[in-house]
C-alpha cells in the first residue's frame, strides 16, 4: 500500500527533477544557477533550504537560501551540525527531532527548526558543498527516506551543473587572462612613453582583477628612495603628494621589495604587524591585498600592488598579476633607459652647442684682435 500511495508523489518528483535538470543544465552563471537551484528545491519539498559551498579551507559558506530562511550569515565547519556532518561523512542525513539531536545548533533551534535533511554536492570524490532543507514548528511534516532519495537525485544534477559552470568560468577567465597579457604586450611593445605605459597597465589589470585601488612603486637608485608612479583610489588616478617615500615606509610593498616574493593577505593590517612594518593608510577600509615584485632580469625595480574589498585574492590572481608585473617591469625599464639616453643626448647636444658657440666667440675675438693689430 505504501508503494501504491507513494507512486503519484514519486512520479511528480521525477517530473520536477527532469524539469529542473533541463533548467539548470544550460545556466552557466554561478549566481543565477544557485538561485535556480534553491528555488527548485524549495518548490520540490515545500520547505526552505540553503546551499553551502566549500571554500579553500573546507568551511561551508552559505551562497543561496530561501528568502526568510535566516541562514545567510552562518558558515559551518566540517562536522558542525547537520550540514557539517553531511559534508564530513559524505552521505545524506535526515533528522526529524532536530532539537534533541546531536546536530542541534542554537541558532537553528531559535529559528524553530524541527526537521532537517542534507545531502552532499559532490563530483566524483570532490566535495563542492551541501544542500540542506528544513521545516519549522512542532507540527511540521517529517522528511522521509523517499525525500532523501529525491534530494540525492536533485543534488547529483545540481553538482554537475555547478561543475559545468565552474569549468566554463575557469575557461572564460583563462581566455580573458591570455587576452589581457596579449593586449598588454602589444600596448607596451615599442612604447617608450612612461605615462602611456602606466595607463595601459592600469586598464589591462582592471579587466581581470579588482584594481579600483592600485599602486605601482619603483625604486630610485640615485636618490635611494621609492617613487609612486601610479596610484588609483576607488578607480580614479590620484597622484597627489606624497609620491616619494623612504624604502621601509610603504607597508607590505617594502616586504615585497626586500624578499622579492609576492605577498597575498585577507587582513592587511594584521599582515603588516606580522612583518613589523607600518601599514599604508591610503586605503583604510580595504582588507584584501596582493603585491608582486616587478622584476626586470635579475633586478627588482619595484612593486605592483592591488587592494580589494569584495573578495579575497587567490593563487590564480597572484599568478596573473606576477605575469603582468613582469611585462610592466621590462617596459618601464626600457622607457626609463630611453628617457636617460634622451636626457644624456640632450645634455650632450647642449654641451656641443655651447662648445660651438664658444669656438665661434674665440674665433671672433682672434679676428678682431688681428684687425686691431694690423691698424696699429
Amino acid at each position: 500500500h505504501r508503494d501504491l500511495h507513494s507512486f503519484p508523489t514519486r512520479r511528480s518528483s521525477d517530473l520536477v527533477l527532469a524539469e529542473a535538470e533541463r533548467e539548470l543544465a544550460p545556466e552557466l552563471d554561478p549566481g543565477r544557477l544557485l538561485t535556480l537551484m534553491i528555488e527548485r528545491a524549495t518548490r520540490l519539498f515545500s520547505a526552505p533550504g540553503v546551499i553551502y559551498l566549500a571554500d579553500a579551507a573546507g568551511t561551508l559558506v552559505p551562497h543561496a537560501w530561501t528568502q526568510g530562511g535566516g541562514f545567510g550569515n552562518m558558515s559551518l565547519a566540517s562536522g558542525q551540525g547537520l550540514v557539517g556532518a553531511c559534508a564530513a561523512e559524505r552521505r545524506g542525513l535526515i533528522e526529524n527531532d532536530y532539537v534533541a539531536s546531536r546536530f542541534a545548533l542554537a541558532k537553528w533551534v531559535e529559528l524553530g527548526v524541527r526537521r532537517g535533511m542534507a545531502f552532499p554536492l559532490a563530483v566524483q570524490d570532490r566535495l563542492l558543498g551541501v544542500i540542506a532543507m528544513n521545516r519549522a514548528g512542532a507540527d511540521a511534516a517529517p522528511f522521509t527516506d523517499d525525500d532523501l532519495a529525491v534530494l540525492g537525485s536533485f543534488a547529483a544534477r545540481a553538482a554537475i551543473a555547478l561543475e559545468n559552470a565552474r569549468l566554463y568560468e575557469q575557461n572564460r577567465r583563462q581566455v580573458e587572462e591570455l587576452s589581457v597579457l596579449l593586449e598588454l604586450s602589444r600596448a607596451v611593445t615599442g612604447q617608450l612613453d612612461r605615462a602611456a605605459l602606466l595607463e595601459a597597465i592600469r586598464v589591462q589589470v582592471g579587466r581581470v582583477l579588482d584594481a579600483q585601488n592600485m599602486a605601482i612603486v619603483l625604486r630610485d637608485e640615485e636618490r635611494g628612495d621609492l617613487e609612486v608612479m601610479l596610484r588609483t583610489l576607488d578607480g580614479v588616478v590620484d597622484m597627489r603628494a606624497p609620491i616619494r617615500y623612504p624604502t621601509r615606509s610603504v607597508g607590505l610593498m617594502s616586504v615585497v621589495l626586500e624578499t622579492g616574493e609576492p605577498v597575498r593577505t585577507d587582513d592587511y593590517a594584521a599582515e603588516c604587524a606580522r612583518w613589523h612594518v607600518e601599514p599604508v593608510t591610503t586605503f583604510p577600509s580595504v582588507r584584501h591585498w596582493l603585491g608582486v615584485p616587478m622584476r626586470a632580469g635579475d633586478t627588482i625595480i619595484g612593486v605592483l600592488a592591488i587592494r580589494g574589498s569584495e573578495r579575497p585574492f587567490v593563487v590564480a590572481d597572484e599568478r596573473l598579476l606576477t605575469s603582468i608585473a613582469h611585462l610592466a617591469a621590462l617596459a618601464l625599464r626600457n622607457a626609463g633607459l630611453f628617457e636617460e639616453r634622451t636626457r644624456a643626448y640632450s645634455e650632450l647636444a647642449a654641451a656641443q652647442d655651447q662648445l660651438v658657440r664658444t669656438e665661434k666667440l674665440r674665433s671672433e675675438e682672434r679676428r678682431v684682435g688681428k684687425e686691431c693689430r694690423s691698424r696699429w
